[in-house]
């Protein structure tokens, strides 16, 4: 009996190290982190300003954009184990393997949320209305690593209202993509 009960508890033993190795060697590195240092970005020409996680590579795309002429400023934001990248053209063709990718871009295209709605139902998008800092976002979800948030706002520079839309995709965990998504959404202000 003493046998068995030695056996059994070196089996435990080992299955419990074989765990711990699963554990640190998959689990802990795709566990993501909230970011917890922020920076600002200000845009002078057309008054308005968002956060992003300090350390991620912000882009100015707009002089990428040769299919969309409603486009005002299309940015780009990286985290930094993001190994995507982006090709220009409407949305372009963005590949990524880890990591998180936002999408900034103030546009002329749409002039309210009912439009965007509209135009945007597909039987693969699930749309629903959203407040984040007193502001109404429209959110469109496409599978788990796709999220977009449309706002309508107002900017210098511009006789019309414009359309603030933050779409976000990740390599990484849901969660953390709506927990990014809905602080990028707060920040905003014009």
């Amino acid at each position: 009996m003493k046998r068995t009960k030695k056996i059994l508890l070196g089996g435990g033993g080992l299955l419990l190290i074989g765990l711990a190795f699963v554990l640190i060697r998959f689990v802990l590195p795709s566990v993501a982190i909230f970011p917890t240092e922020w920076v600002t970005y200000r845009n002078s020409k057309y008054n308005y300003e968002f956060s992003y996680p300090k350390g991620w590579k912000l882009a100015d795309q707009t002089e990428n954009n040769n299919y969309n002429p409603g486009f005002v400023q299309r940015l780009t934001i990286d985290s930094p184990e993001n190994d995507s990248y982006y090709s220009g053209g409407d949305w372009g063709i963005t590949i990524w393997h880890r990591g998180i990718y936002i999408n900034f871009v103030v546009d002329t295209i749409w002039s309210d949320l009912k439009e965007i709605e509209k135009e945007n139902s597909h039987p693969n998008a699930q749309m629903r209305r959203v407040t984040y800092a007193n502001k109404e976002y429209l959110m469109e979800t496409n599978g788990s690593h796709y999220i977009t948030l449309y706002t309508i706002g107002k900017i210098s520079n511009k006789p019309k209202p414009v359309t603030f839309e933050i779409l976000i995709q990740s390599g990484d965990t849901e969660t953390l993509t709506m927990d990014i998504i809905q602080h990028v959404a707060e920040s905003l202000k014009y």
